[in-house]
């Protein structure tokens, strides 16, 4: 909608290597056969996507890197009927690496 006078607008410049940017949006996960179809929504400025994943709930967490400007991912090779969880967060090469917060966990059981 419009902005009425009462609301504020924030917008914070830096340089481009400390632009804060967001985590990927609306993560879900898709069960297949031993696998997951992961999607999220793109982020603007981010160079690669790291997600982590484990098994059950108290695995080892483990890393996957997708490139920019994906918005899924099939992770295939895994158990079937087993539960898995995953995360996401985009990343940005930088002076420092910068990466986002990363989501919240989501459960998928592949089928």
């Amino acid at each position: 909608g419009e902005l009425s006078s009462s609301d504020e607008v924030t917008i914070t410049v830096h340089d481009q290597s400390g632009i804060p940017f967001g985590t990927p949006e609306n993560f879900s996960a898709t069960p297949l056969r031993g696998a997951a179809r992961l999607s999220w929504n793109d982020v603007e400025g981010e160079d690669s996507y790291r997600i982590k994943w484990r098994k059950g709930s108290s695995g080892k967490w483990r890393y996957i890197r997708v490139n920019a400007d994906k918005t899924g991912y099939v992770h295939k090779g895994l158990k079937r009927r087993s539960k898995y969880q995953y995360r996401i967060r985009a990343h940005r090469q930088g002076q420092n690496d910068n990466y986002s917060d990363w989501s919240s966990t989501i459960s998928v059981k592949t089928r």
